[in-house]
């Protein structure tokens, strides 16, 4: 069987269990259950759900001990799991437990809390808006043409197996509508630059569509994972590979080494914000979300640095673009990304923009430093994409890094600022 995933296999098999609608796959490590599902859905008809167990539990010192720290082998298989595209939620003991005692019946509330905490309801309500661009990859991956019609099909699959379809969450369309009007539903999706159509009705996704579709990794019944992804996603890293060793060719200079941990940076770091480390969080927590507007954050910010802020248009790669940002002693580029209260909830990346491309803007700015602040709570896939676009940068040779500043941060700035 072809490696897809590039992870070489273990000495043991996995253990699978088969059945007409969906295949179980067990193993004790994360990382390699993840990349065995990666190496094995391409080539199965149905969808593959995977369980890894710790293998702490069972182990006993003296008799086969299991020396893996868990929390190390969960955060390698998560590192794992985003590069291959496949989504996967953590459940504890207790939580499996506490299911399990249950009854589905008198009991369903607190179930369906336990399924939103650990996620499981986002698995099985996928957002409208990632159906037909999934579907279009996996006809891609069969060589078939994919149209409304396959579209509609793929809808009545989804809803059959038990999975609820969700509001669109870049069109906001409704399921039943998108189904209804599935012409003028595609048209909207057009719209959004996440589809293209040829003349002959056949749909292709963009590569926005694309990316859209990596940030809300979902299992949808009868479809497959994206074997062509993976596979472009693994000459991007050599194409980057190759080009940070030429480099270092070309400068005389060794290559640089990745630091991951300090990519993301805390407000109490950037030396032009240093009053921020006088106000605790603690004192602010009524204050979230903030309600200052985006043109109130934007001005305090630049009030700050000693800026001017500039008018806000719609092409713009950035809110704030400055060189006045003192960053360990040094003046450093710095590029901002600032989003309101317009903006309920919790910023996904869907929310990062019309499109959704903000974010990817953003981090084409001759920056060293990047921003991205939120009046409330910011999801972690948001943070996840930032880090992983500042690694990009530093596999390059630049020396960026990232600052996450969400609600909690921005009030404790405009309480030392403002």
């Amino acid at each position: 069987m072809p490696r897809v995933s590039g992870v070489q296999p273990e000495y043991w098999a996995p253990l699978l269990a088969y059945h007409p609608s969906r295949a179980v796959l067990l193993n004790q490590r994360p990382s390699t259950l993840f990349a065995d599902i990666a190496d094995i859905q391409p080539l199965c008809p149905v969808p593959i759900l995977g369980l890894a167990y710790n293998g702490i539990i069972w182990s006993k010192p003296g008799k086969g001990f299991y020396s893996e720290y868990p929390a190390r082998s969960l955060r390698e298989g998560r590192r794992i799991a985003g590069a291959l595209a496949v989504g996967h939620v953590a459940l504890s003991y207790d939580d499996i437990r506490e299911s399990l005692l249950l009854d589905p019946k008198c009991n369903a509330k607190r179930l369906r809390q336990i399924a939103a905490r650990t996620g499981i309801l986002s698995f099985l309500r996928p957002p409208i808006d990632a159906l037909p661009i999934f579907g279009q990859h996996v006809s891609a991956n069969r060589g078939d043409n994919y149209d409304v019609e396959q579209f509609l099909s793929e809808a009545a699959a989804t809803r059959a197996s038990g999975a609820e379809l969700s509001q669109g969450d870049v069109t906001q369309a409704k399921p039943d509508e998108a189904l209804d009007e599935p012409e003028r539903y595609v048209r909207e999706l057009r719209k959004a630059k996440l589809l293209d159509t040829s003349g002959n009705g056949r749909i292709s996704a963009t590569q926005q569509g694309w990316a859209y579709l990596r940030s809300r990794v979902l299992p949808f019944p009868l479809s497959q994972l994206l074997y062509h992804a993976i596979s472009a996603a693994r000459e991007e890293v050599k194409r980057v590979a190759q080009a940070a060793f030429a480099d270092a060719l070309r400068l005389g200079t060794g290559l640089r080494s990745i630091d991951s941990q300090s990519a993301l940076l805390s407000i109490d770091e950037i030396d032009s914000f240093a009053a921020v480390a006088l106000i605790a969080p603690a004192t602010v927590t009524n204050s979230v979300p903030v309600t200052a507007s985006e043109e109130q954050v934007k001005n305090a910010i630049c009030s700050a640095i000693g800026d001017s802020p500039r008018k806000d248009w719609g092409g713009e790669q950035n809110d704030i673009f400055t060189s006045r940002v003192t960053l360990n002693g040094q003046r450093v580029a710095a590029a901002f990304l600032l989003k309101g209260p317009a903006v309920r909830g919790r910023l996904t990346i869907a929310k990062c923009g019309k499109n959704g491309d903000q974010i990817q803007r953003l981090f084409q700015s001759a920056a060293d430093l990047f921003v991205i602040q939120f009046n409330g709570a910011i999801d972690e896939r948001v943070v996840a994409e930032a880090r992983d676009k500042v690694l990009l940068l530093r596999a390059r040779g630049s020396s960026a890094a990232c600052l996450i500043m969400d609600g909690i941060d921005t009030a404790r700035f405009l309480a030392a600022y403002a």
